[in-house]
């Protein structure tokens, strides 16, 4: 999870945090490779109805309410959900993998782009951003039983 496909307007959060390891580790990587960019995360918007569907003592309940507050909508995007929705389902209805016959390249100021040549490395494109924030939100509103 990270960059912005199929090139990035500006340097990516998780490609900054270490770059010269986000660069060989982007470059060299053995096995096949899916990324899901920052411009998936920032089409969901998963989490609004924790608030309703947990009870308060609830502990996703509390770091929802801690980060949003609740009864205030959640605006800024969801990422790691996306990736892990991804890990765990594949495309479904709401991705589809794109990049064949090319590979992620990682800029010394932290950009990355898709260029010619493959490696083994493909990136998501969202086909259905709703169905993805639904399908989330299904996963976080299910409520554990005793």
């Amino acid at each position: 999870m990270g960059g912005e496909y199929p090139v990035a307007s500006a340097p990516e959060w998780n490609f900054g945090l270490d770059l010269p390891a986000t660069r060989q580790v982007v470059a060299t990587w053995a096995t096949p490779t899916v990324y899901d960019g920052f411009e998936i995360g920032a089409q969901v918007f998963a989490g609004n109805r924790v608030c309703a569907t947990h009870p308060a003592s609830n502990p996703v309940r509390a770091v929802f309410d801690l980060l949003y507050g609740c009864g205030t909508s959640q605006t800024d995007g969801t990422w790691d959900p996306t990736a892990a929705y991804y890990a765990v389902a594949g495309t479904g209805r709401v991705y589809t993998l794109a990049g064949t016959g090319g590979h992620n390249t990682v800029a010394a100021d932290g950009t990355n782009a898709w260029v010619p040549g493959g490696h083994g490395q493909r990136y998501l494109v969202m086909t259905d951003a709703a169905h993805l924030t639904n399908a989330i939100d299904a996963l976080i509103d299910r409520v554990p039983r005793r």
